[in-house]
């Protein structure tokens, strides 16, 4: 009975970016790297993708490719 009561208490999860040494969890600098990995892979597929809308509008316009701004 005692170890079923033990199952229904909540965890408590250390989320500290820091230890009691005060250096970076590894936990932190991993998701660090995710995260900037993320970005870097966003900026390279953001340009691509915007680049075709903004001929689209052009087009879509009627204004030639010649006479639009830069």
């Amino acid at each position: 009975m005692a170890e079923k009561k033990q199952e229904e208490s909540f965890r408590v999860i250390d989320r500290r970016p820091f230890t009691t040494d005060g250096e970076l969890r590894q936990e932190v600098v991993a998701e660090q790297e995710r995260e900037a990995q993320r970005e870097a892979k966003k900026e390279a597929t953001a340009p691509q993708a915007q680049a075709p809308v903004s001929e689209a509008k052009n087009a879509a316009c009627g204004t030639p490719k010649a006479f639009t701004s830069v």
